[in-house]
């Protein structure tokens, strides 16, 4: 599965966590990324340097339907491109000056979890969402159709933290391009901390 259970082990196996005495010992994907999330919020963010080496974007695809639900340390852009949805109900955290944008036609939901910076010191680049400042926006509860403005759709608890901006409504590397203004952003219980500014809206008129 691509979700493993962390407790999916039997008192008959090798588990470590068996306690049974079998060798060689072994430790599940799961527990592995739990022991990782543990060291790297026990120890001070410059104890582990994650941010020397550049990564390939991740793309969230069209058709695609991604929740994230454990840790992410990402020196690399996330591209939610049109008609893929992406959504975060986990600690994420992102390079300097790293961005997560919203393509047209597509959606991010930050649902209870965090998005804030990876490298100690430095702010990360923020959410950019795409609009269309000739069509009316979708509602926050739906897809919107391919032409019209990406939705950001943050709730229950969620934070974004030690950003820039931490929502742009606009398409990343092209802040003057009136055309693709009025990306939709809705926000309800939860928290911008410590960013910059927290929303960058554009003029949309309609």
């Amino acid at each position: 599965t691509d979700k493993p259970n962390c407790d999916n082990w039997s008192t008959l196996s090798n588990n470590i966590m068996g306690y049974n005495g079998k060798e060689p010992w072994a430790i599940s994907p799961c527990q592995w990324k739990g022991f990782y999330s543990g060291i790297y919020r026990t120890f001070h963010e410059s104890t582990i340097d994650f941010c020397t080496q550049e990564q390939s974007p991740i793309y969230i695809q069209s058709g695609q339907f991604v929740e994230w639900e454990t840790l992410k340390l990402l020196n690399r852009h996330v591209i939610v491109q049109t008609g893929g949805q992406l959504t975060i109900s986990c600690e994420v955290r992102m390079g300097e000056e790293k961005t997560i944008q919203v393509q047209r036609g597509a959606k991010l939901i930050v649902n209870g979890g965090t998005i804030r910076n990876l490298c100690y010191g430095k702010r990360w680049g923020g959410i950019y969402v795409e609009g269309n400042n000739s069509l009316a926006q979708c509602s926050p509860g739906s897809f919107p159709s391919a032409s019209q403005s990406g939705v950001v759709f943050v709730k229950n608890n969620a934070r974004i933290e030690k950003a820039a901006d931490a929502i742009i409504t606009a398409k990343f590397g092209e802040l003057w391009n009136e055309s693709m203004w009025g990306g939709l952003v809705y926000a309800e219980n939860s928290a911008f901390v410590n960013n910059r500014r927290a929303i960058s809206f554009m003029k949309y008129d309609i």
